[in-house]
């Protein structure tokens, strides 16, 4: 079973071997990593020449882009795996027999993806690892993007990110595995294993646009008609807490946003 592994990558020279380094340390082999290069300008291509000794199972593509969503799906077009995973350019694999563990599911299993735990690495406001929320679709996004492997005929059936969402593709693209009643209509599987899957970092496009990711989700519910079985109110709840804690932070008052994280995800 071959495992497609995609990263986009702009001018991400100081984080992109980690990347590799973390995809070369896992105990299964039979994987490619797909490089989509918004044409950087340092030498981020140059360090994954350098670093992938073996180009056979490595494909780059560097070209402009339209944004993020064009990005993943040049690497959802461009994958030739079974399973297809995303890992940005300043995460990275933890667990080394982590492609391992999933191969295992997927063969084992009846699933259309599997999902995982993540450490998410911020010093601002607090670092934890984040099990998957498996909350309603209306609430959150219930898996862990990063955490996320998905069988390619997922997408043959979905369809690929729309361009229209620039900061919550992927919960537009979740929302397309619910009915109008909030259902799964995919089979999920969630693999726990003893370390979390994939270290995110804070600080990127996410974490700095958190008011237009949840924008962009009510708009993914009004779009895939989630509203009107689902209340908005979580989205409501959520938009206060982040200006919440633009407040706290102006005040230097982080520590009640970490402990608040907490509390939420049970440390």
């Amino acid at each position: 079973m071959l495992i497609s592994i995609i990263t986009p990558t702009f001018n991400s020279e100081k984080t992109i071997a980690q990347v590799i380094n973390s995809i070369k340390a896992q105990s299964y082999g039979n994987w490619e990593h797909i490089i989509i290069d918004n044409q950087s300008s340092d030498k981020t291509l140059e360090v994954v020449r350098s670093k992938h000794t073996d180009l056979s199972k490595v494909k780059i593509i560097s070209e402009p882009d339209e944004g993020i969503s064009d990005a993943f799906n040049k690497g959802v077009q461009a994958s030739r795996g079974d399973v297809v995973t995303i890992l940005n350019s300043d995460d990275y694999f933890i667990d080394e027999n982590l492609l391992e563990k999933v191969k295992e599911v997927v063969e084992g299993e009846k699933v259309d993806f599997v999902h995982t735990d993540i450490f998410f690495d911020d010093s601002l406001y607090g670092s934890n690892r984040r099990a998957p929320l498996l909350c309603p679709i209306n609430e959150a996004m219930p898996f862990n993007h990063p955490g996320l492997f998905i069988k390619k005929e997922s997408f043959d059936s979905l369809g690929l990110f729309s361009k229209e969402f620039r900061y919550a593709m992927d919960y537009e693209w979740c929302c397309r595995m619910y009915d109008q009643k909030g259902n799964l209509k995919l089979k999920d599987y969630y693999l726990r294993l003893e370390k979390p899957s994939v270290l995110m970092r804070g600080g990127g496009v996410s974490w700095a646009n958190e008011e237009k990711i949840v924008r962009d989700m009510k708009k993914a519910l009004e779009l895939h008609g989630l509203d009107k079985e689902l209340s908005l109110f979580p989205l409501k709840t959520r938009l206060f807490r982040i200006k919440l804690k633009k407040v706290l932070s102006k005040l230097s008052l982080n520590f009640l946003v970490k402990l608040w994280r907490k509390i939420k995800w049970r440390l």
